[in-house]
């Protein structure tokens, strides 16, 4: 309904996390009726990007070139991220009960950190030894619910029209009160407005004839 004139949005980026549904069939034709997941987007005309989710990269170029295209023409646009589930559902979910042929495999595959890290070592771009630091350093304020360090990533990628700025959110008092209070007229105002329709359109004849024949 993405084209259609009471729930047109100006476009939307939609992002499947596409992860082979590896519980239930290993063979892609057992999957779906159509070649990709995405295919059911096409009845909209809208741009789909297939991406490898292991390549971090091209998926920041999708996403990227997803939202400029969908600022640029105002339609919808769709990133298939194509990858894997390595754990299970949930904590007591073992899926190499069902899959183990394919979870010997996944196992056995390094995660997309790893081989990210590798890649920009052997690049030259960071010292091996130092991804794993960051690695460590990360967890460890996760571990010490020391949220600077999440915090910092974050904010590293701020500075375009597309990003938020938390910085002002640091080191702040949770605690302090805030006067959330909205004037009652104001409420009153906005409920008539939401549903009022405005006068002279087809709903208002329409509802004034159900009035009446009521």
């Amino acid at each position: 309904m993405s084209q259609a004139r009471a729930f047109y949005t100006g476009g939307t980026v939609h992002i499947i996390i596409n992860n082979q549904v590896g519980f239930t069939t290993h063979d892609p034709r057992d999957t779906r009726s159509t070649l990709y997941c995405s295919d059911v987007a096409k009845m909209v005309e809208a741009p789909i990007l297939h991406v490898n989710g292991d390549d971090p990269e091209s998926v920041v170029f999708a996403g990227r070139l997803a939202l400029e295209y969908r600022m640029k023409f105002h339609k919808d646009v769709v990133i298939d991220l194509v990858c894997y589930r390595r754990l299970g559902h949930n904590e007591a979910d073992e899926p190499a009960a069902t899959q183990p042929v394919m979870y010997s495999t996944i196992r056995a595959k390094p995660t997309t950190r790893q081989i990210y890290a590798e890649r920009i070592a052997a690049e030259g771009a960071i010292a091996a030894t130092e991804a794993d630091a960051m690695a460590e350093e990360y967890r460890r304020g996760l571990d010490d619910g020391d949220e600077k360090p999440q915090a910092r990533n974050v904010v590293g990628t701020s500075g375009n029209v597309h990003t938020v700025d938390w910085t002002k959110y640091h080191d702040v008092d949770w605690a302090e009160q805030v006067r959330t209070g909205v004037k009652l007229a104001t409420l009153k105002d906005l409920g008539t407005r939401a549903t009022t329709y405005p006068d002279g359109s087809c709903c208002t004849a329409r509802c004034r004839g159900s009035s009446t024949t009521a």
